[in-house]
């Protein structure tokens, strides 16, 4: 998630507002201090069509696949209709 974020310019602000979570909690999770839940992996894949392994990682060309179709745009768009 953190290499997502750099990639397309989403803040943790930006997905913290979107799981109505502290920016602290999400930076947290980011950075696999905190385990993600299962409704942020709900709202993640809803809002921004991101996997769970996606989230988490696991699947490298998921991840890859992922992060070449990202559009800032598009993902500004979901951020800012919540």
């Amino acid at each position: 998630m953190k290499r997502w974020c750099l990639t397309t310019g989403t803040s943790y602000r930006e997905l913290a507002a979107l799981l109505g979570q502290a920016t602290s909690t999400v930076c947290d999770k980011v950075n696999r201090r905190v385990e993600w839940q299962n409704r942020d992996y709900v709202l993640l894949r809803k809002e921004l069509g991101l996997t769970y392994d996606f989230i988490q990682e696991v699947d490298a060309d998921d991840v890859e696949r992922v992060l070449a179709s990202a559009s800032h745009n598009e993902i500004e768009r979901c951020l800012t209709n919540h």
